[in-house]
């Protein structure tokens, strides 16, 4: 604003108006379309702090008006602000404004209470992130030192979206009433469903990468054609000898267009119905162009099927439920954040923020009605007639206390908006890019078989977030070269509004409420819900609740940093080096003009034409080919300049010589003096400059392949290892939770070298391990046993050794096996790889360009950054959350000789084929180019796999618990019990009681027979038959209804020499006649009998309606009397027989009595296995 009609002296007054030129900019519509009406007043009141109060019967406001009265006051002299540099102010760098906010506090507060202790100090800085940190942190009851620690890790990066999942979920109809019952109902998705999902989310990350693809060429083509230009036409004073136009648009052509067309082809546009456009037999996805063979077509038609499959299954869903199909977000991409410069002082307005009308929150607005502006003289204009009646509002609140929304200013304002800053990068020199080199592999840590004199760069040691540099490496930095970097950014004080908010947010959840709920304290001033601000009373609040207080260090880190933004005269801000990442790849964020070439000649405007169609929406980030190509992040970063400018464009630089006054995170700043300049050198912390990401995922437990979704039987786990505390074994069980055989530390009988298996008791086939079904499974049996008796003891030693630093925050809601038999251990498989968001970054300098020329092909000059190797550690050493037991690396189907131990060495333990944890070295590199890396994991399924690289965010994975809890819970457990003095029939054996589980014996009944025997009183069929037939025969032997020939032969007796039946066999006697007159062999009779009568009597004997018998299991639980429905047989009779024949053939787990009990009974020697499982 300027007007050049003042002059010195005057007395003048501005009327300003603004509005909304584009009713759809308007923030009111916005608002009143985007929240319900019955919220909208509240909602809005909170959002902007306005009551909408037109007056009865009045129409709803639909503009906003913006009003501003400036009076200037021009006969006094005002002195002008200072230009000189600025010497008062702290200088910290870090990742985030928070994060250098509590550096600076730290420092800041140790000086005022001369604390001096630098762990002290610390611990001050991590209390003060801590609050920032804290919604990350306060649904963890475990681990919390290293959650912080992952989490403050994890802020130094941004978030990038990775593509889409798609799920299945059953919604109900949210007006009808909830149902329990008839959610336990709902049938489990199928097999097929389920692979149809899987295959689509496959499809969708296929489908999703090449956007990506397709985004990051349409960068390089528009860079190239960049460069093109600037060829076509050099800077007249250019010494640069460009290429031939001609052979840079050949190259552009056929290198970069071509293949881009090509994908962008191949690839298509997916596009999804929204829900409320879905009905009954329409399609919810589609492609662009149907008629082309492309990603996006095979993805729609996979999408529609599925949904038509989940339609049609909806039929079997209780009322009113539905299968849905949603998309979600995928695995995230992550980039980190630009460093963040904060400018603080805590005496002075150097940086105080710029006064903005509203930012106390006392904005006022007014309702005018339109119809009063057209009441007036006829001669005024609108905007006068506005400014009228807004100006008599004002005037109305003139002489009030507080003089709402004024602001004086009796000098010239300083209102600092933007840094100005210039950077210098030093990589690291040793296996670095510099000198017009390809990185080295080991250029960030030492690799096996790298030079044993090499001193690597940095190290990844066990439990930390982040690569370590090496000192005597980072002495090797390179001189100071010509790597400068220029940019601006904006100023925010949100850095101090933000820890404002924090710390108020958590004293008044950890102080004012208890203070507020605590009867004692009903008079003090603050207990007034409705008091300006009852944190003023912080102090006497404190005094009240007294000590301890819960969380106390942190109440009194959050009093301190409340304290010192609230009363103390603290001005700060901040700003991220904004474009410093896409600088480290040669890019620059700036405006650009379309894609165009007007006064080129006639021959090159297709060219251009085709450029622009493929690339015009990439042109938002331009190649800077004279700086250096840094893609891996590493060195110094040395700040050479920084500026402030303030809004009337006056410039004031920041002088950095105090070292008292420079600060920042993780390293210790330094000063550098050249030219008699000063200038901050901070280390870098090593980083990708291209978004990347860490892609674990589990691979299906049957096909190997990569697992996209969730649900319950998309299942990795593919079999189970159970310790065996009492036999020093390894109990192997399938994917379903069946034991198969265990594996002994003793050596095996065919082969010395292998160590013994022993297939497990009960089991009607036997499983060798060469019989052993899953491919994965079975290898990981022949890995084990194939280390032999002293691997197998080393291993399970090592996995008891694991375990005790194992137990995840869901112990207590999942039940599992108890502590007599260990913890079950789940076999897992997962693919490992370091993802780059689209293509990789490719150097734009001009002789990267001259040497892609040279090349003919469309592989662009990458100095090899893609084939550097960063370390990898799975699992967190003694974090109770990790379920990391260990794991083999795997390649083509084959493991590793070696198994990685999640664990530091431990005496005792010590196998050539058992590595331990190591701080120096790293078992996995991974670089970009690496083909995804497989292992075998061997975990606590309650627990969660952790992921380090140093240079990403940490990443997690776990199992769903309805993965593997139903698995898990048919698991089941044998101890060897010989030799056992016990009576013939029922086993007597001392059990421990295990709540929740349940004890059975088990023993052979013959070659390849078993019987299992239960706690409760069981019968099995064929038992129950044979003793029948026994009974039926005895009788018909004694009644002389039969006689024995030789051998097996049975020889009917003539009717009148028959002796009558026993009463019992009344109802089924014409039934024993005719099996008795037709069986000419012992043999013969049983089937004849079972057939006629026996199958029958079985069967009603389960009946509900009878119930002598009960299915229990895989087992036929024998009733007591008093328990039976009916005491009679209503059509077989025989109830003395047959409850004789169930007291004495059925058999019991049971524990020796203590009372007398007369009655002979034959004892003797058996032979069995004792087993324990989860009660049904």
């Amino acid at each position: 604003f300027h007007d050049p009609d003042f002059s010195e002296g005057d007395l003048a007054s501005y009327d300003i108006l603004g509005w909304y030129n584009d009713p759809g900019d308007e923030f009111y519509q916005y608002l009143k379309d985007s929240i319900p009406a019955a919220d909208f007043q509240q909602i809005f009141n909170e959002r902007v702090g306005w009551v909408i109060n037109a007056g009865a019967g009045a129409a709803e406001p639909d503009q906003t008006l913006l009003y501003s009265d400036i009076k200037v006051d021009a006969t006094g002299t005002i002195a002008a602000p200072s230009k000189d540099d600025v010497e008062n102010l702290s200088v910290v760098i870090g990742n985030t404004g928070t994060d250098a906010l509590s550096v600076f506090l730290a420092e800041d507060i140790s000086a005022n209470e001369n604390i001096t202790d630098p762990v002290e100090i610390e611990t001050l800085r991590e209390r003060f992130e801590a609050l920032y940190l804290i919604d990350k942190l306060e649904h963890h009851v475990l681990d919390i030192d290293e959650k912080y620690d992952e989490a403050r890790h994890e802020n130094g990066f941004n978030s990038v979206a990775g593509g889409y999942l798609w799920t299945i979920s059953v919604d109900s109809d949210p007006d009808q009433p909830a149902n329990a019952s008839a959610t336990a109902d709902t049938p489990a998705l199928s097999q097929a469903l389920t692979d149809k999902l899987n295959e689509i989310n496959r499809l969708q990350s296929d489908y999703d990468k090449k956007l990506l693809h397709i985004q990051s060429l349409g960068t390089q083509l528009y860079a190239d054609w960049y460069k093109y230009m600037v060829t076509t036409y050099p800077p007249e004073d250019t010494r640069v000898d460009y290429p031939e136009i001609d052979e840079v648009q050949h190259f552009i052509e056929n290198s970069v267009m071509r293949p881009l067309q090509d994908l962008t082809t191949a690839t298509g546009a997916l596009v999804l119905a929204s829900s409320d456009e879905i009905v009954a037999g329409s399609p919810p996805a589609s492609a662009e162009d149907p008629s082309v063979d492309s990603s996006a077509k095979d993805l729609a038609d996979k999408i529609n099927t599925l949904f038509d499959d989940l339609t049609r299954a909806g039929a079997d869903l209780p009322a009113g439920s539905k299968y849905s199909l949603r998309r979600t977000g995928g695995p995230r991409y992550w980039e980190p954040k630009d460093p963040v410069i904060l400018l603080a002082e805590t005496a002075g307005d150097t940086v105080k923020p710029t006064v903005r009308h509203g930012q106390d929150g006392q904005l006022e607005c007014h309702s005018i009605a339109v119809d009063d502006l057209f009441s007036t003289n006829a001669s005024q204009t609108v905007l006068e007639t506005v400014a009228n009646e807004i100006g008599n509002l004002i005037d109305a609140k003139i002489g009030q206390t507080g003089q709402i929304g004024y602001t004086d200013w009796s000098e010239q304002p300083w209102n600092p908006f933007r840094l100005d800053w210039e950077v210098e990068i030093a990589p690291l020199n040793q296996g670095s890019n510099t000198n017009d080199k390809d990185y080295e592999e080991d250029f960030i840590t030492a690799l096996p078989g790298s030079d044993p004199a090499l001193v690597p760069n940095y190290k990844l040691p066990v439990n930390t977030q982040d690569l370590v540099p090496n000192l005597q490496a980072i002495a090797t930095y390179p001189g100071r070269n010509p790597n400068i970097y220029v940019g601006k950014s904006l100023l925010t004080p949100q850095a101090k509004r933000n820890m404002l908010e924090r710390a108020e947010i958590y004293l008044k959840e950890k102080v004012m409420v208890p203070f507020l709920q605590d009867p004692a304290n009903a008079d003090h001033p603050a207990q007034d819900e409705n008091y300006e601000n009852p944190l003023q009373h912080l102090d006497e609040m404190l005094a009240f609740l007294g000590s301890p207080i819960a969380d106390g260090p942190m109440v009194v880190a959050a009093t301190k940093a409340y304290k010192s933004i609230v009363a103390g005269n603290l001005n700060l801000l901040s700003q991220a080096l904004n474009g410093f990442n896409d600088a480290m790849i040669q890019l620059r964020q700036s405006y650009q003009l379309p894609i165009a070439d007007p006064i080129g000649f006639k021959d090159y405007q297709p060219f251009t034409e085709a450029v622009a169609e493929l690339a015009d929406a990439s042109t938002w980030l331009a190649p800077q080919p004279l700086t250096d190509f840094n893609p891996i992040r590493t060195g110094q970063m040395v700040i050479n300049q920084l500026r402030l400018v303030d809004t009337f464009g006056l410039a004031r630089d920041i002088d950095l010589g105090k070292m008292d006054r420079v600060l920042a995170t993780g390293t210790s700043p330094s000063l550098l003096t050249d030219k008699e300049k000063t200038k901050i050198a901070v280390d870098l912390t090593p980083r990708l400059a291209q978004a990347a990401r860490v892609h674990f995922r589990w691979l299906n437990a049957e096909t190997g392949d990569e697992e996209n979704s969730v649900l319950p039987n998309a299942n990795p786990v593919f079999g189970w290892l159970l310790t065996n505390q009492l036999d020093d074994s390894l109990v192997v069980y399938d994917a379903t939770g069946m034991m198969l055989g265990s594996i002994e530390g003793e050596d095996d009988a065919t082969d010395p070298a292998l160590a013994r298996w022993t297939p497990a008791p009960g089991a009607v086939s036997p499983v060798l391990p060469e019989n052993i079904s899953n491919p994965f499974l079975k290898n990981a049996v022949d890995k084990i046993r194939g280390g032999g008796k002293a691997f197998v003891t080393n291993f399970i030693d090592g996995i008891d050794s694991a375990m005790s630093s194992i137990e995840p925050e869901t112990f207590e809601s999942q039940q599992a096996l108890s502590l007599l038999m260990g913890r079950p251990l789940a076999l897992v498989r997962a693919s490992l790889n370091l993802e780059l968001m689209g293509e990789p970054a490719a150097d734009q300098g001009w002789n990267a360009c001259y040497r892609d020329r040279q090349d003919g092909d469309t592989v662009r000059n990458r100095d090899a950054f893609t084939k550097v190797k960063f370390p990898v550690r799975i699992g967190k050493h003694e974090q109770f959350n990790d379920g990391l037991i260990g794991y083999w690396k795997e390649a083509d189907g084959v493991l590793d000789a070696n198994f990685l131990l999640n664990q530091m060495p431990v005496g005792g333990i010590s196998h050539t084929n058992i590595e331990f944890l190591d701080d120096d070295n790293i078992s996995i590199f991974q670089s970009v180019d690496d083909a995804p890396q497989l292992m075998t994991i061997l975990m606590d399924p309650r627990g969660k796999v952790h992921v380090t690289t140093g240079v990403l965010p940490v990443k997690e994975i776990n199992i769903p618990p309805d993965q593997y809890l139903s698995a898990m819970q048919r698991l089941s457990v044998t101890f060897l019990t010989t030799p056992l003095l016990t009576p013939a029939r029922n086993i007597h054996v001392l059990l421990p009681t295990e709540e929740k589980f349940e004890w059975s014996w088990i023993e052979r009944a013959g070659t390849s027979d078993w019987r299992e025997v239960m706690t409760f009183p069981g019968i099995d069929e064929d038992t129950f038959l044979r003793a029948f037939s026994d009974a039926v025969l005895e009788e018909l032997l004694d009644k002389n209804w039969l006689i024995r020939g030789s051998g097996d032969q049975l020889q009917p007796q003539p009717e009148d020499e028959r002796a009558g039946l026993d009463g019992q066999y009344q109802l089924v006697e014409s039934d024993i006649r005719g099996v008795a007159e037709g069986s000419s062999t012992e043999t013969l009779f049983r089937e004849n009998l079972t057939t006629a009568i026996g199958n029958g009597l079985w069967t009603n004997l389960l009946d509900g309606a009878v119930k002598w018998l009960e299915v229990s299991g895989e087992h036929i639980k024998v009733l007591p009397k008093e328990d039976r429905q009916d005491q009679a047989l209503q059509d077989f009779g025989m109830e003395y027989i047959v409850d004789e024949i169930l007291a004495t053939r059925s058999q019991v787990l049971k524990e020796p009595g203590y009372s007398a009990v007369f009655e002979q009974e034959t004892i003797g020697i058996r032979e069995g296995w004792m087993k324990l499982s989860i009660s049904e």
